[in-house]
């Protein structure tokens, strides 16, 4: 009885862990800087493809994060993506982020404005909320942001918006 109890009680702990997750990717903006920076377009994905990506550490602990990937197209219209920025370090928001890349595929027209330029790497920043979110957190991506331009290589201009990823603690 007691070994059913102590189950019981493991299982609504780990389901307190659990995150109910909102992803927000924000269209390009219209003015004239947009026209220089490269915005990724992608392919409608599988049903089932999309992960949980909020990183379970950092949701157990309450963490916020941003996070900034420098990505090369690969052949098959994928990118292939280092981590550029993480913070903060060690509770998987640079790993989640990959995650969160690696099954989409660029549109064809994405794919072929992104090989005629002459530097054809993508720079993706992702910013990871919890509900409610930390005030600290936007002065942090601000200061992050103002910093990352051209972050992956000289061509590669101005910090582009963030793609957000919002989670909450079930309890």
């Amino acid at each position: 009885m007691r070994l059913i109890a102590a189950a019981i009680i493991g299982l609504c702990i780990a389901g307190a862990a659990l995150a109910q997750e909102a992803i927000d990717q924000a269209p390009p903006p219209n003015d004239a800087e947009a026209a220089e920076r490269f915005f990724p377009t992608w392919e409608p994905l599988e049903e089932g493809s999309v992960r949980r990506v909020y990183p379970d550490r950092a949701l157990q602990r309450g963490m916020a994060g941003i996070t900034h990937l420098c990505c090369t197209p690969q052949p098959d219209r994928t990118l292939a993506c280092d981590v550029a920025i993480e913070w903060p370090e060690n509770y998987g928001f640079g790993r989640s982020a990959r995650r969160f890349i690696e099954p989409r595929i660029l549109t064809t027209e994405s794919f072929t404005a992104l090989q005629a330029r002459s530097d054809a790497r993508v720079h993706v920043a992702f910013r990871y909320e919890l509900l409610p979110t930390p005030p600290r957190l936007d002065q942090v991506a601000d200061q992050i942001r103002a910093q990352a331009d051209n972050l992956c290589g000289p061509a590669s201009g101005p910090a582009p918006d963030y793609i957000r990823i919002t989670g909450q603690r079930l309890r």
